[in-house]
């Protein structure tokens, strides 16, 4: 693994298969529902990988009125860790399919 804070290398290395796949790839949002509040769309959509739930406000027009707010599954933030490298959640990735042994090390 690259160079790294060990508390970030630790965290990464504990992350669930579905939680790395969603930090590398980007969530699969399915899910959506939709409810008319105070004239404006509330569109919630929910990750089909992770849980992750996402909801936006959007005007009757379509515009945004409120961008997406996530509220992730517990686990799937680094709290008081420090930034997570997208380079080390890519290995990390590649190295459970290609390696068996790799996280039993």
């Amino acid at each position: 693994m690259p160079r790294s804070d060990p508390q970030v290398s630790a965290f990464i290395q504990g992350l669930p298969d579905a939680y790395l796949k969603c930090r590398r790839l980007g969530h699969a949002w399915d899910d959506d529902t939709v409810d008319l509040v105070r004239g404006k769309y509330v569109v919630t959509v929910v990750c089909s990988r992770c849980d992750n739930v996402g909801v936006e406000v959007l005007r009757r027009t379509g515009s945004v009125d409120k961008k997406r707010r996530s509220r992730y599954p517990n686990g799937y933030l680094a709290k008081g860790i420090g930034p997570v490298s997208r380079d080390l959640v890519r290995l990390e990735s590649v190295m459970r399919k290609v390696d068996p042994e790799y996280r039993k090390a």
